[in-house]
């Protein structure tokens, strides 16, 4: 798993800096340029455990955040839905919810069934909001620039960053989801950055799992609604239906 005060960026933008961008500023820069901008559409591949997917969405930084995103993959066997607002997720899988319901989580109710699973897939999409996402340059350990690019158009300035990974995920609020022999020491990124310190495309690669993400229509208005009472149900009511019981995973 960023983010309505400006427009979004034309293709006529320079790459031109107003600050130079250092291994110190890096992440205050970027955290505030991604902050000021509540809105962004998301596209990413991600590559994970030899399972390839694809995510597509909005994603609204403006009261906490909510997001709305299609996500395809030959293990979904189809197109999934994920959506968030107020700290309410609701699940389309298809295959195990009904065609024409989500499965609604409160996730502010930590006894609900799957809470712990669902808590880390709310930390991954955090992962997709620019603005929680550029939280872990706050644990940059290295910081190159590699030139200039155009992402969709958009004139961009190229970095390398590599970040020490313990401190990110701190930076991220998730702390304790490293273990050592788990996770690498560090994770090598790339980030392509506009003339206003917006994240254009950043590409992150760990073992097993790559991920590139680009971000356009910064700015720009969404509209990401829950979907009305009659097409929701939660995990209780699903497994009731096919005759079987809330357990802690969804698995």
């Amino acid at each position: 798993m960023t983010l309505a005060v400006t427009a979004g960026c034309g293709s006529n933008e320079s790459a031109t800096e107003s600050t130079t961008l250092t291994k110190a500023n890096f992440a205050s820069a970027v955290t505030k340029a991604q902050s000021e901008v509540k809105t962004a559409h998301v596209e990413a591949d991600i590559s994970a455990q030899g399972q390839k997917f694809t995510m597509a969405g909005d994603v609204d930084g403006t009261n906490g955040v909510a997001a709305d995103f299609t996500m395809s993959g030959a293990a979904l066997g189809g197109n999934a839905r994920f959506m968030l607002l107020d700290k309410v997720m609701y699940l389309q899988i298809p295959g195990l919810t009904p065609d024409d319901k989500f499965v609604k989580f409160d996730l502010r109710n930590s006894n609900a069934p799957g809470a712990e699973m669902l808590e880390q897939m709310l930390n991954q999409v955090n992962q997709l909001d620019p603005s929680k996402s550029a939280q872990m340059f706050k644990a940059i350990t290295s910081l190159k620039k590699q030139g200039t690019a155009e992402v969709d158009g958009v004139q961009t300035t190229h970095y390398a960053v590599t970040v020490d990974t313990q401190k990110a995920l701190q930076a991220l609020g998730m702390g304790g989801a490293a273990m050592p022999g788990q996770m690498p020491k560090t994770i090598e990124q790339e980030v392509w950055l506009d003339d206003r310190n917006l994240i254009r495309r950043m590409r992150m690669k760990q073992p097993n799992v790559t991920m590139d993400i680009t971000y356009s229509q910064w700015g720009e208005p969404v509209d990401i609604t829950a979907p009305p009472a009659s097409q929701t149900t939660d995990l209780e009511q699903m497994m009731s239906q096919m005759g079987g019981s809330p357990s802690g995973s969804l698995g």
